[in-house]
C-alpha cells in the first residue's frame, strides 16, 4: 500500500509517497485424513483443524 501527500511548503508544492506494509491475516490449517493412501472412487474423509 502506498500513502501519498501533495502539501504547499515556502509557496511550493512538495508531493511525498510513502510505502507501507500491512500484515495479512494468517492462519494455520491442519488438514488429516481418516486413512494414509486411497485408491480411486474411494470416499475420503479430512478433519480440518485450527491453531492460534
Amino acid at each position: 500500500m502506498t500513502f501519498s501527500v501533495l502539501y504547499v511548503h515556502s509557496g511550493e508544492y512538495a508531493f511525498q509517497n510513502a510505502g507501507i506494509v500491512v500484515a495479512q491475516p494468517q492462519i494455520e490449517l491442519n488438514v488429516k485424513s481418516d486413512k494414509p493412501v486411497y485408491g480411486p472412487g474411494d470416499m475420503v474423509t479430512l478433519n480440518f483443524s485450527t491453531a492460534r
